[in-house]
């Protein structure tokens, strides 16, 4: 499975969320910084779950699961 980060794993949930309605996006995992808060995003299920978390610890715990 693919995990993105950073600026990449921005682009790729933002893609993914553009694109939602034709199901075909690809499966994957992603997080990033943005301020103070690191976003993280599921799309194993190609539901694309987007989560906001207070510390790398937590993201990363999310997108292992």
């Amino acid at each position: 499975m693919k995990v993105y980060k950073g600026q990449t794993a921005k682009e790729k949930c933002m893609h993914i969320l553009d694109n939602y309605e034709n199901n075909l996006t690809e499966k994957c995992l992603g997080l990033w910084l943005d301020s103070d808060l690191y976003i993280a995003f599921d799309n194993r299920s190609r539901d694309c779950w987007v989560e906001e978390f207070q510390t790398l610890k937590e993201a990363l715990a999310y997108i292992a699961n």
